[in-house]
């Protein structure tokens, strides 16, 4: 089973509330990225301080099509009780763990009660409140932040020692910690989703949160990893690790893009059966195999993989073969010999033996991608979408043109 750890999809939690707003203005980039993960990995693990990453996914998805990724095992969240943030102020600064009285936020709750929490919040836009309240609690793996913090905050200042950004001044006698101006208040930052190359700080909550991810990955047994940020941008001294574990994801689209598949980001996933179209897809025969092919490949380069898959397609399918075409010659030869199931036999030879016998192909997935994109009800962006429909109509009355050109020349 290939499993990921999917930072990207994670709503980062914010004292006001708003990550939930910045997550639905993402829903292009969240829409990419979940179609990728689906199609890479038979099931996805989504970090979260609460449940509003839930939420904006159910948003996003639709209600229905939530309730089906968790049911088919699909999707898992990683709740991470507790913040994580970047405190300084009158002393050295420091990655550092903060919770609130009680435990009483949704943020460091028990899982029941945050996720309840979390689905209060768009109440009005839900029908199953009680069932999707026990698939997300079923669904949950919990941790404590500070335990991931213990494991990786060390490693993260050295990643930062290694950056651009470091200076002389930063450096500390105590390895945890960075020296920075300081000031009568004591500042907690969040991870957000400004650029890590901004400042220190961004750059070392970014940094933590990759490590985090990375961590998270070998726990909970996933090959891959699929960071907010392209950590690769700010720091180069992991590429052993970031090649095994990103950085397949330009490859994967471009291979996705000569094929002529559509740009998932402009797909919208609540209307009609969209989701549910693309989950069967995503987790037929076809799919495992092309994820087979694609992890055994991914760390080759983008022409690499470009050329194994032209290798791919130049491959005779196994029934193509001699001793294979005299398999169907005797079982259609016996079915001639029992009239009543001639015709059945018939119907199994076109449309059963070649997928019995036809082998192993990426080629297979890419076609039922693009087998489904004409089903597929994509967004209308900046207000395109009632060009398209003209453009429809008007091809539709060219064929019926066409058509009774043809008609009329037939009877002459």
């Amino acid at each position: 089973m290939y499993k990921t750890v999917s930072s990207r999809l994670t709503a980062f939690w914010n004292v006001d509330g708003s990550h939930l707003t910045r997550y639905i203005e993402r829903r292009s980039v969240i829409i990419k990225s979940l179609c990728e993960d689906l199609i890479l990995h038979d099931q996805i693990l989504v970090p979260t301080q609460d449940y509003l990453t839930a939420c904006g996914l159910i948003l996003i998805i639709g209600e229905k099509g939530f309730i089906e990724l968790l049911e088919r095992d699909k999707l898992k969240f990683i709740r991470t009780r507790g913040g994580i943030g970047f405190i300084s102020g009158k002393g050295p600064a420091e990655l550092g763990c903060f919770s609130t009285p009680k435990n009483h936020h949704p943020s460091d709750s028990p899982i029941e009660r945050s996720a309840d929490a979390g689905l209060k919040v768009i109440g009005d836009r839900i029908k199953e409140k009680k069932k999707l309240h026990e698939l997300i609690v079923q669904h949950s793996l919990p941790i404590e932040s500070s335990i991931i913090l213990e494991a990786v905050k060390r490693e993260s200042v050295q990643d930062l020692k290694c950056t651009n950004l470091w200076r002389p001044e930063y450096e500390s006698n105590d390895p945890d910690f960075i020296i920075l101006p300081k000031s009568n208040k004591i500042s907690v930052q969040v991870m957000g989703t400004n650029d890590p190359k901004e400042n220190i700080k961004n750059a070392l909550l970014a940094l933590a949160f990759y490590n985090s991810d990375l961590y998270l990955a070998e726990k909970f047994e996933c090959q891959d990893i699929s960071p907010f940020f392209p950590i690769g941008d700010l720091l180069d001294i992991k590429e052993e690790r970031l090649s095994k574990s990103t950085g397949y994801s330009d490859k994967f689209w471009t291979l996705l893009e000569v094929n002529g598949v559509p740009n998932f980001s402009q797909i919208d996933l609540t209307q009609g059966s969209n989701f549910s179209d693309f989950l069967n897809v995503t987790t037929n025969k076809n799919a495992k195999d092309f994820r087979n092919w694609f992890h055994t490949n991914k760390e080759l380069s983008e022409k690499e993989i470009l050329r194994e898959y032209i290798g791919a397609l130049q491959q005779v399918p196994w029934i193509q073969n001699l001793p294979s075409k005299t398999l169907r010659f005797i079982v259609t030869s016996f079915a001639g010999l029992v009239p009543v199931l001639g015709q059945a036999i018939s119907i199994f030879d076109t449309f059963i033996v070649d997928r019995l016998f036809r082998g192993k192909s990426p080629k297979f997935f890419i076609d039922d991608l693009t087998n489904i994109k004409g089903n597929l009800k994509l967004q209308s962006p900046h207000g395109t979408g009632n060009r398209k429909n003209k453009d429809m109509t008007s091809k539709k009355k060219r064929k019926r043109q066409i058509a009774k050109v043809s008609r009329k020349r037939n009877r002459k």
